[in-house]
């Protein structure tokens, strides 16, 4: 098929069956559900998306619904990408796998699409970008599930133009210089990146941001550190087992946080082809765990599966998911 650009409408098909359209068009990024006392029957949404290189270009609108990414869903899609996505309209306000973020019009959010998320969107409108997680990967470090770009900034208003002008050509783009934009996109991502960094490093922000946050990105910065347990923790933010114990009792401690972090990266390994000559053990020991034993029963309580059933299921599936193919499938 042709590259065009792909129109869905859950005006498309008969009121009765638009829930389960819609569940079926955007479940690989998240499971929707009507939002009670929001006054509408039924989800409603339209998509409009167009592949420009490999990056996925598209908007959105939708009535206000709830979202949930969980371990299931990320086994069963897995997107290996990350999703920009700058709210036109409307509102989000979200659980990123433990850290709480709040979008509002004009703001950019990050999503990664193998970590966990929750939330509720008010009805709006998004522009999304959806790039290749070793192109962003290449120009960006630590955690960016849930980090959000705020309109004000002027490095997210640079990206923010760029978004609404590669949507505004994409019809005309040639595939021979697609290489260009994508390139342009990646430094646009790289500058944002700079300025975040240069703000976390400002005294002001470290006294106002959290304690979780701080340990969060900390932990995600350094996960796979010797340093990255629960006394060295103690000893980098000056903190008791018992202050540690309190901000993440919602997690199951702070001991159960790290493994389970450790596990995603788990995950993460034994789904790229790359690493299909590396053991369980060998993945085992690499992510700090005992023994493979210890690793295996950690795994199948965290994903409800074995080690060996991830791996076997991402040989058969061949190349990631691509959320475009996907969307190609209800035209």
């Amino acid at each position: 098929m042709p590259n065009t650009k792909i129109f869905i409408s859950t005006e498309m098909v008969d009121e009765r069956h638009r829930n389960d359209f819609w569940f079926s068009v955007v479940s690989p990024i998240f499971e929707p559900s009507l939002i009670q006392d929001s006054g509408d029957k039924t989800c409603k949404g339209v998509i409009k998306s167009k592949m420009i290189g490999s990056l996925s270009v598209s908007s959105s609108e939708f009535n206000a619904q709830s979202c949930l990414r969980n371990k299931r869903s990320i086994i069963k899609s897995e997107i290996d990408s990350y999703i920009f996505q700058m709210y036109t309209s409307g509102s989000f306000i979200g659980d990123f796998d433990g850290k709480i973020s709040s979008v509002q019009t004009g703001d950019i959010c990050i999503v990664d699409p193998m970590r966990l998320l929750k939330g509720d969107a008010t009805s709006g409108s998004t522009l999304t970008i959806v790039a290749p997680r070793d192109m962003i990967d290449r120009e960006a470090r630590g955690a960016l599930h849930g980090m959000v770009l705020r309109s004000h900034d002027p490095a997210t208003r640079m990206l923010s133009s760029f978004m609404q002008g590669l949507q505004d050509v994409s019809n005309s783009i040639k595939k021979d210089v697609t290489i260009k934009f994508e390139d342009a996109f990646t430094k646009l991502v790289s500058a944002n990146m700079h300025e975040t960094e240069k703000y976390a490093a400002t005294p002001t922000s470290l006294f106002s941001s959290s304690l979780r946050e701080r340990v969060l990105d900390y932990i995600d910065l350094n996960l796979l550190s010797s340093d990255i347990c629960v006394e060295g923790l103690m000893r980098r933010f000056r903190v008791s087992r018992a202050q540690l114990y309190r901000v993440f009792a919602q997690d199951g401690g702070i001991a159960k946080l790290i493994r389970d972090r450790r596990l995603d990266v788990g995950y993460e390994i034994l789904s790229n082809s790359k690493f299909s000559d590396k053991s369980i053990e060998f993945i085992a020991l690499y992510l700090g765990f005992s023994s493979s034993s210890q690793f295996i029963r950690a795994f199948k309580t965290r994903f409800d599966c074995t080690p060996s059933v991830i791996r076997t299921e991402s040989i058969s599936r061949g190349a990631s998911f691509k959320l475009h193919d996907h969307f190609k499938k209800f035209i």
